[in-house]
Order: structure tokens, then sequence, then C-alpha cells
């Protein structure tokens, strides 16, 4: 899956417009490839990352919690 963003000159301060893509390969064996590519019109500071968390049990499972205050 390729996943792609815009980012206009100047957006959140930052120099340059940028155009930035990421993309996702499962390979046959099970293996999670990420790749970045990152193109800017102005030098530009840039940190690409990935937060993603995976479920390693192989199962679901859901947590539900309840919060009640008296005021």
């Amino acid at each position: 899956m390729t996943l792609t963003y815009h980012s206009p000159d100047g957006e959140e301060g930052f120099p340059g417009a940028a155009d930035v893509t990421v993309t996702y390969r499962l390979s046959v064996e099970g293996a999670l490839t990420i790749d970045y590519t990152l193109t800017t019109t102005a030098p530009c500071p840039f940190n690409l990352t990935n937060h993603a968390y995976f479920n390693l049990a192989g199962h679901v499972i859901y947590v539900l919690y309840s919060l009640n205050e008296d005021i």
C-alpha cells in the first residue's frame, strides 16, 4: 500500500514544499517493510518515522474501561 502527502510551502512554519510517500509491503514470508521517500523544494529538517502498534498475539483483545466521577 502506498500513501502520499503534499505539504505546501510554509505549512507548520517549515520552508519549501514537500512531497512525502510511504509504502508498506508484506512479503510472502510475513515480513513487513516500510519505505519512506521525501522530496523538498528547500533545505528542511525532516524525521519520518512509524508509530504503529501491532497485536502479535494473533487474536483480538477488547478491553473496555469506564470512568465515572461524581462532582
